[in-house]
Parts: structure tokens; C-alpha cells; sequence
């Protein structure tokens, strides 16, 4: 299976709750549910620093802390306003990757990163 990168254009504002969206599906177009993973994990990084912001480092989100996924691969990952954070005060804005890594037993796992901007509200007149 192929990794995936989706770019999303609306900026995020900062310390604000954010849910991702989107629908799993393997490279013939079947939904992957709960029952087709072994695990499903997320980290969550600036792009430039490479920094892992908020302690989000490969942390499981299989129906259980930021994630939830059903049977049609309807998948929502819920960032919190401790993850939605700038770390350069400096910035305008700065881009962030979220890493959805899937792990499925025998045949391996499949990456989607998904790069968003954060807004740096204080910097907004």
C-alpha cells in the first residue's frame, strides 16, 4: 500500500480544538475498519523543527484517546488545544504534520501525513 499526504489550505487557529476527517479505504477503494488494523497510531510535529509537539509521539488512537474509526473507515482524530500549539512565537504561522501510521498483521502498515498551518492568534491585529 501507498502512503499518502494531504495539505490542508484553511489555517487552524491556535489553542483551538481542531477534528481531522477523512475515510480509510486500502488501494482498491474497500473501507478499512477496526477490525482490519492491528494498530492505528498518531505523532504530531512541526515540519520545520521536526519538534513533537504536545507529547503526540506514536500514541495509539484505535477507538481509544484522539481517534475513533468504524466499521465504514470513517476515521476522526480530535486535536486538543495543548496540541494546536505555535512554538515559535516569532511566526505568523507555522505547518504541523500529523503521522496516522496504520499497522495491519501480516501485510504490513500504510503512512497518511496530514500537513496543516497553525495561526498565530497573538500576531493577528
Amino acid at each position: 500500500m501507498s502512503d499518502a499526504y494531504t495539505f490542508l489550505r484553511e489555517p487552524k487557529a491556535e489553542k483551538t480544538q481542531y477534528t481531522y476527517r477523512t475515510v480509510l479505504k486500502n488501494d482498491v477503494g474497500v473501507a478499512i475498519g477496526p477490525a482490519d488494523l492491528t494498530a492505528l497510531q498518531g505523532t504530531l510535529f512541526d515540519q520545520d523543527t521536526g519538534a513533537i509537539i504536545n507529547s503526540f509521539d506514536t500514541v495509539g488512537i484505535l477507538n481509544t484517546d484522539r481517534g475513533t474509526l468504524d466499521a465504514s473507515g470513517n476515521l476522526a482524530i480530535t486535536l486538543r488545544p495543548a496540541d494546536m500549539v505555535i512554538l515559535n512565537a516569532a511566526l505568523a504561522y507555522e505547518t504541523h504534520i500529523l503521522k496516522i501510521r496504520l499497522t495491519f498483521g501480516a501485510t504490513g502498515e500504510r503512512n497518511h501525513s496530514v500537513g496543516f498551518r497553525v495561526e498565530n492568534m497573538s500576531r493577528v491585529a
